[in-house]
């Protein structure tokens, strides 16, 4: 298991675009260790985190939640590319809207299987306020009902938000209804 403490000495490399982290038996770090991650690596461009398996006998490892894609979002503006596990099993909207925190370069995100979708619309309310460039997202995960669910919301709040665009661009916006 590869621990924030095996990490933690990449985080003096600040010109870094492109992490690659292949571990045979996972990783295991929290969203304090996370936001530091964000804040050494602002011109991060990919960041893949990929845990080839955890053991039977090993506990669930500790992950990161969305606390991290937020301070992702908020320190690495020019990530275009994420894969990852994370907890999203407490995803509430008012986070991401007390956030306040738009990241536009980031257009493919892919989760391995530890990241279990509870409430799809939710979590897609949330990548879709965070990341409204995303265009690509990907699972390993083994509820793929769940996640075909946050794909096609994800496409529905980006057409809707390009909608609201052409119309405000063709001088519409007196016929606004608010």
């Amino acid at each position: 298991m590869v621990e924030s403490a095996d990490i933690r000495p990449l985080l003096e490399l600040s010109n870094l675009e492109d992490l690659h982290l292949y571990t045979l038996f996972g990783l295991c770090f929290d969203d304090k260790f996370g936001t530091l991650m964000s804040l050494a690596w602002p011109r991060l461009k990919t960041m893949r985190l990929r845990p080839k398996s955890y053991p039977r006998f090993v506990t669930p490892p500790l992950i990161p939640t969305t606390a991290f894609l937020v301070a992702l979002a908020r320190n690495c503006p020019h990530l275009q590319a994420l894969y990852l596990d994370i907890d999203i099993s407490n995803v509430s909207e008012q986070y991401a809207l007390r956030s306040r925190v738009r990241q536009t370069a980031l257009t493919s995100l892919v989760f391995y299987r530890n990241t279990q979708v509870v409430e799809p619309v939710t979590l897609a309310k949330l990548l879709s306020s965070l990341f409204p460039s995303l265009r690509a997202i990907s699972s390993v995960a083994k509820d793929a009902e769940k996640w075909a669910v946050v794909r096609t919301q994800v496409a529905t709040f980006a057409e809707i938000r390009a909608e609201e665009r052409q119309f405000m661009l063709e001088g519409n916006e007196s016929r606004l209804i608010l």
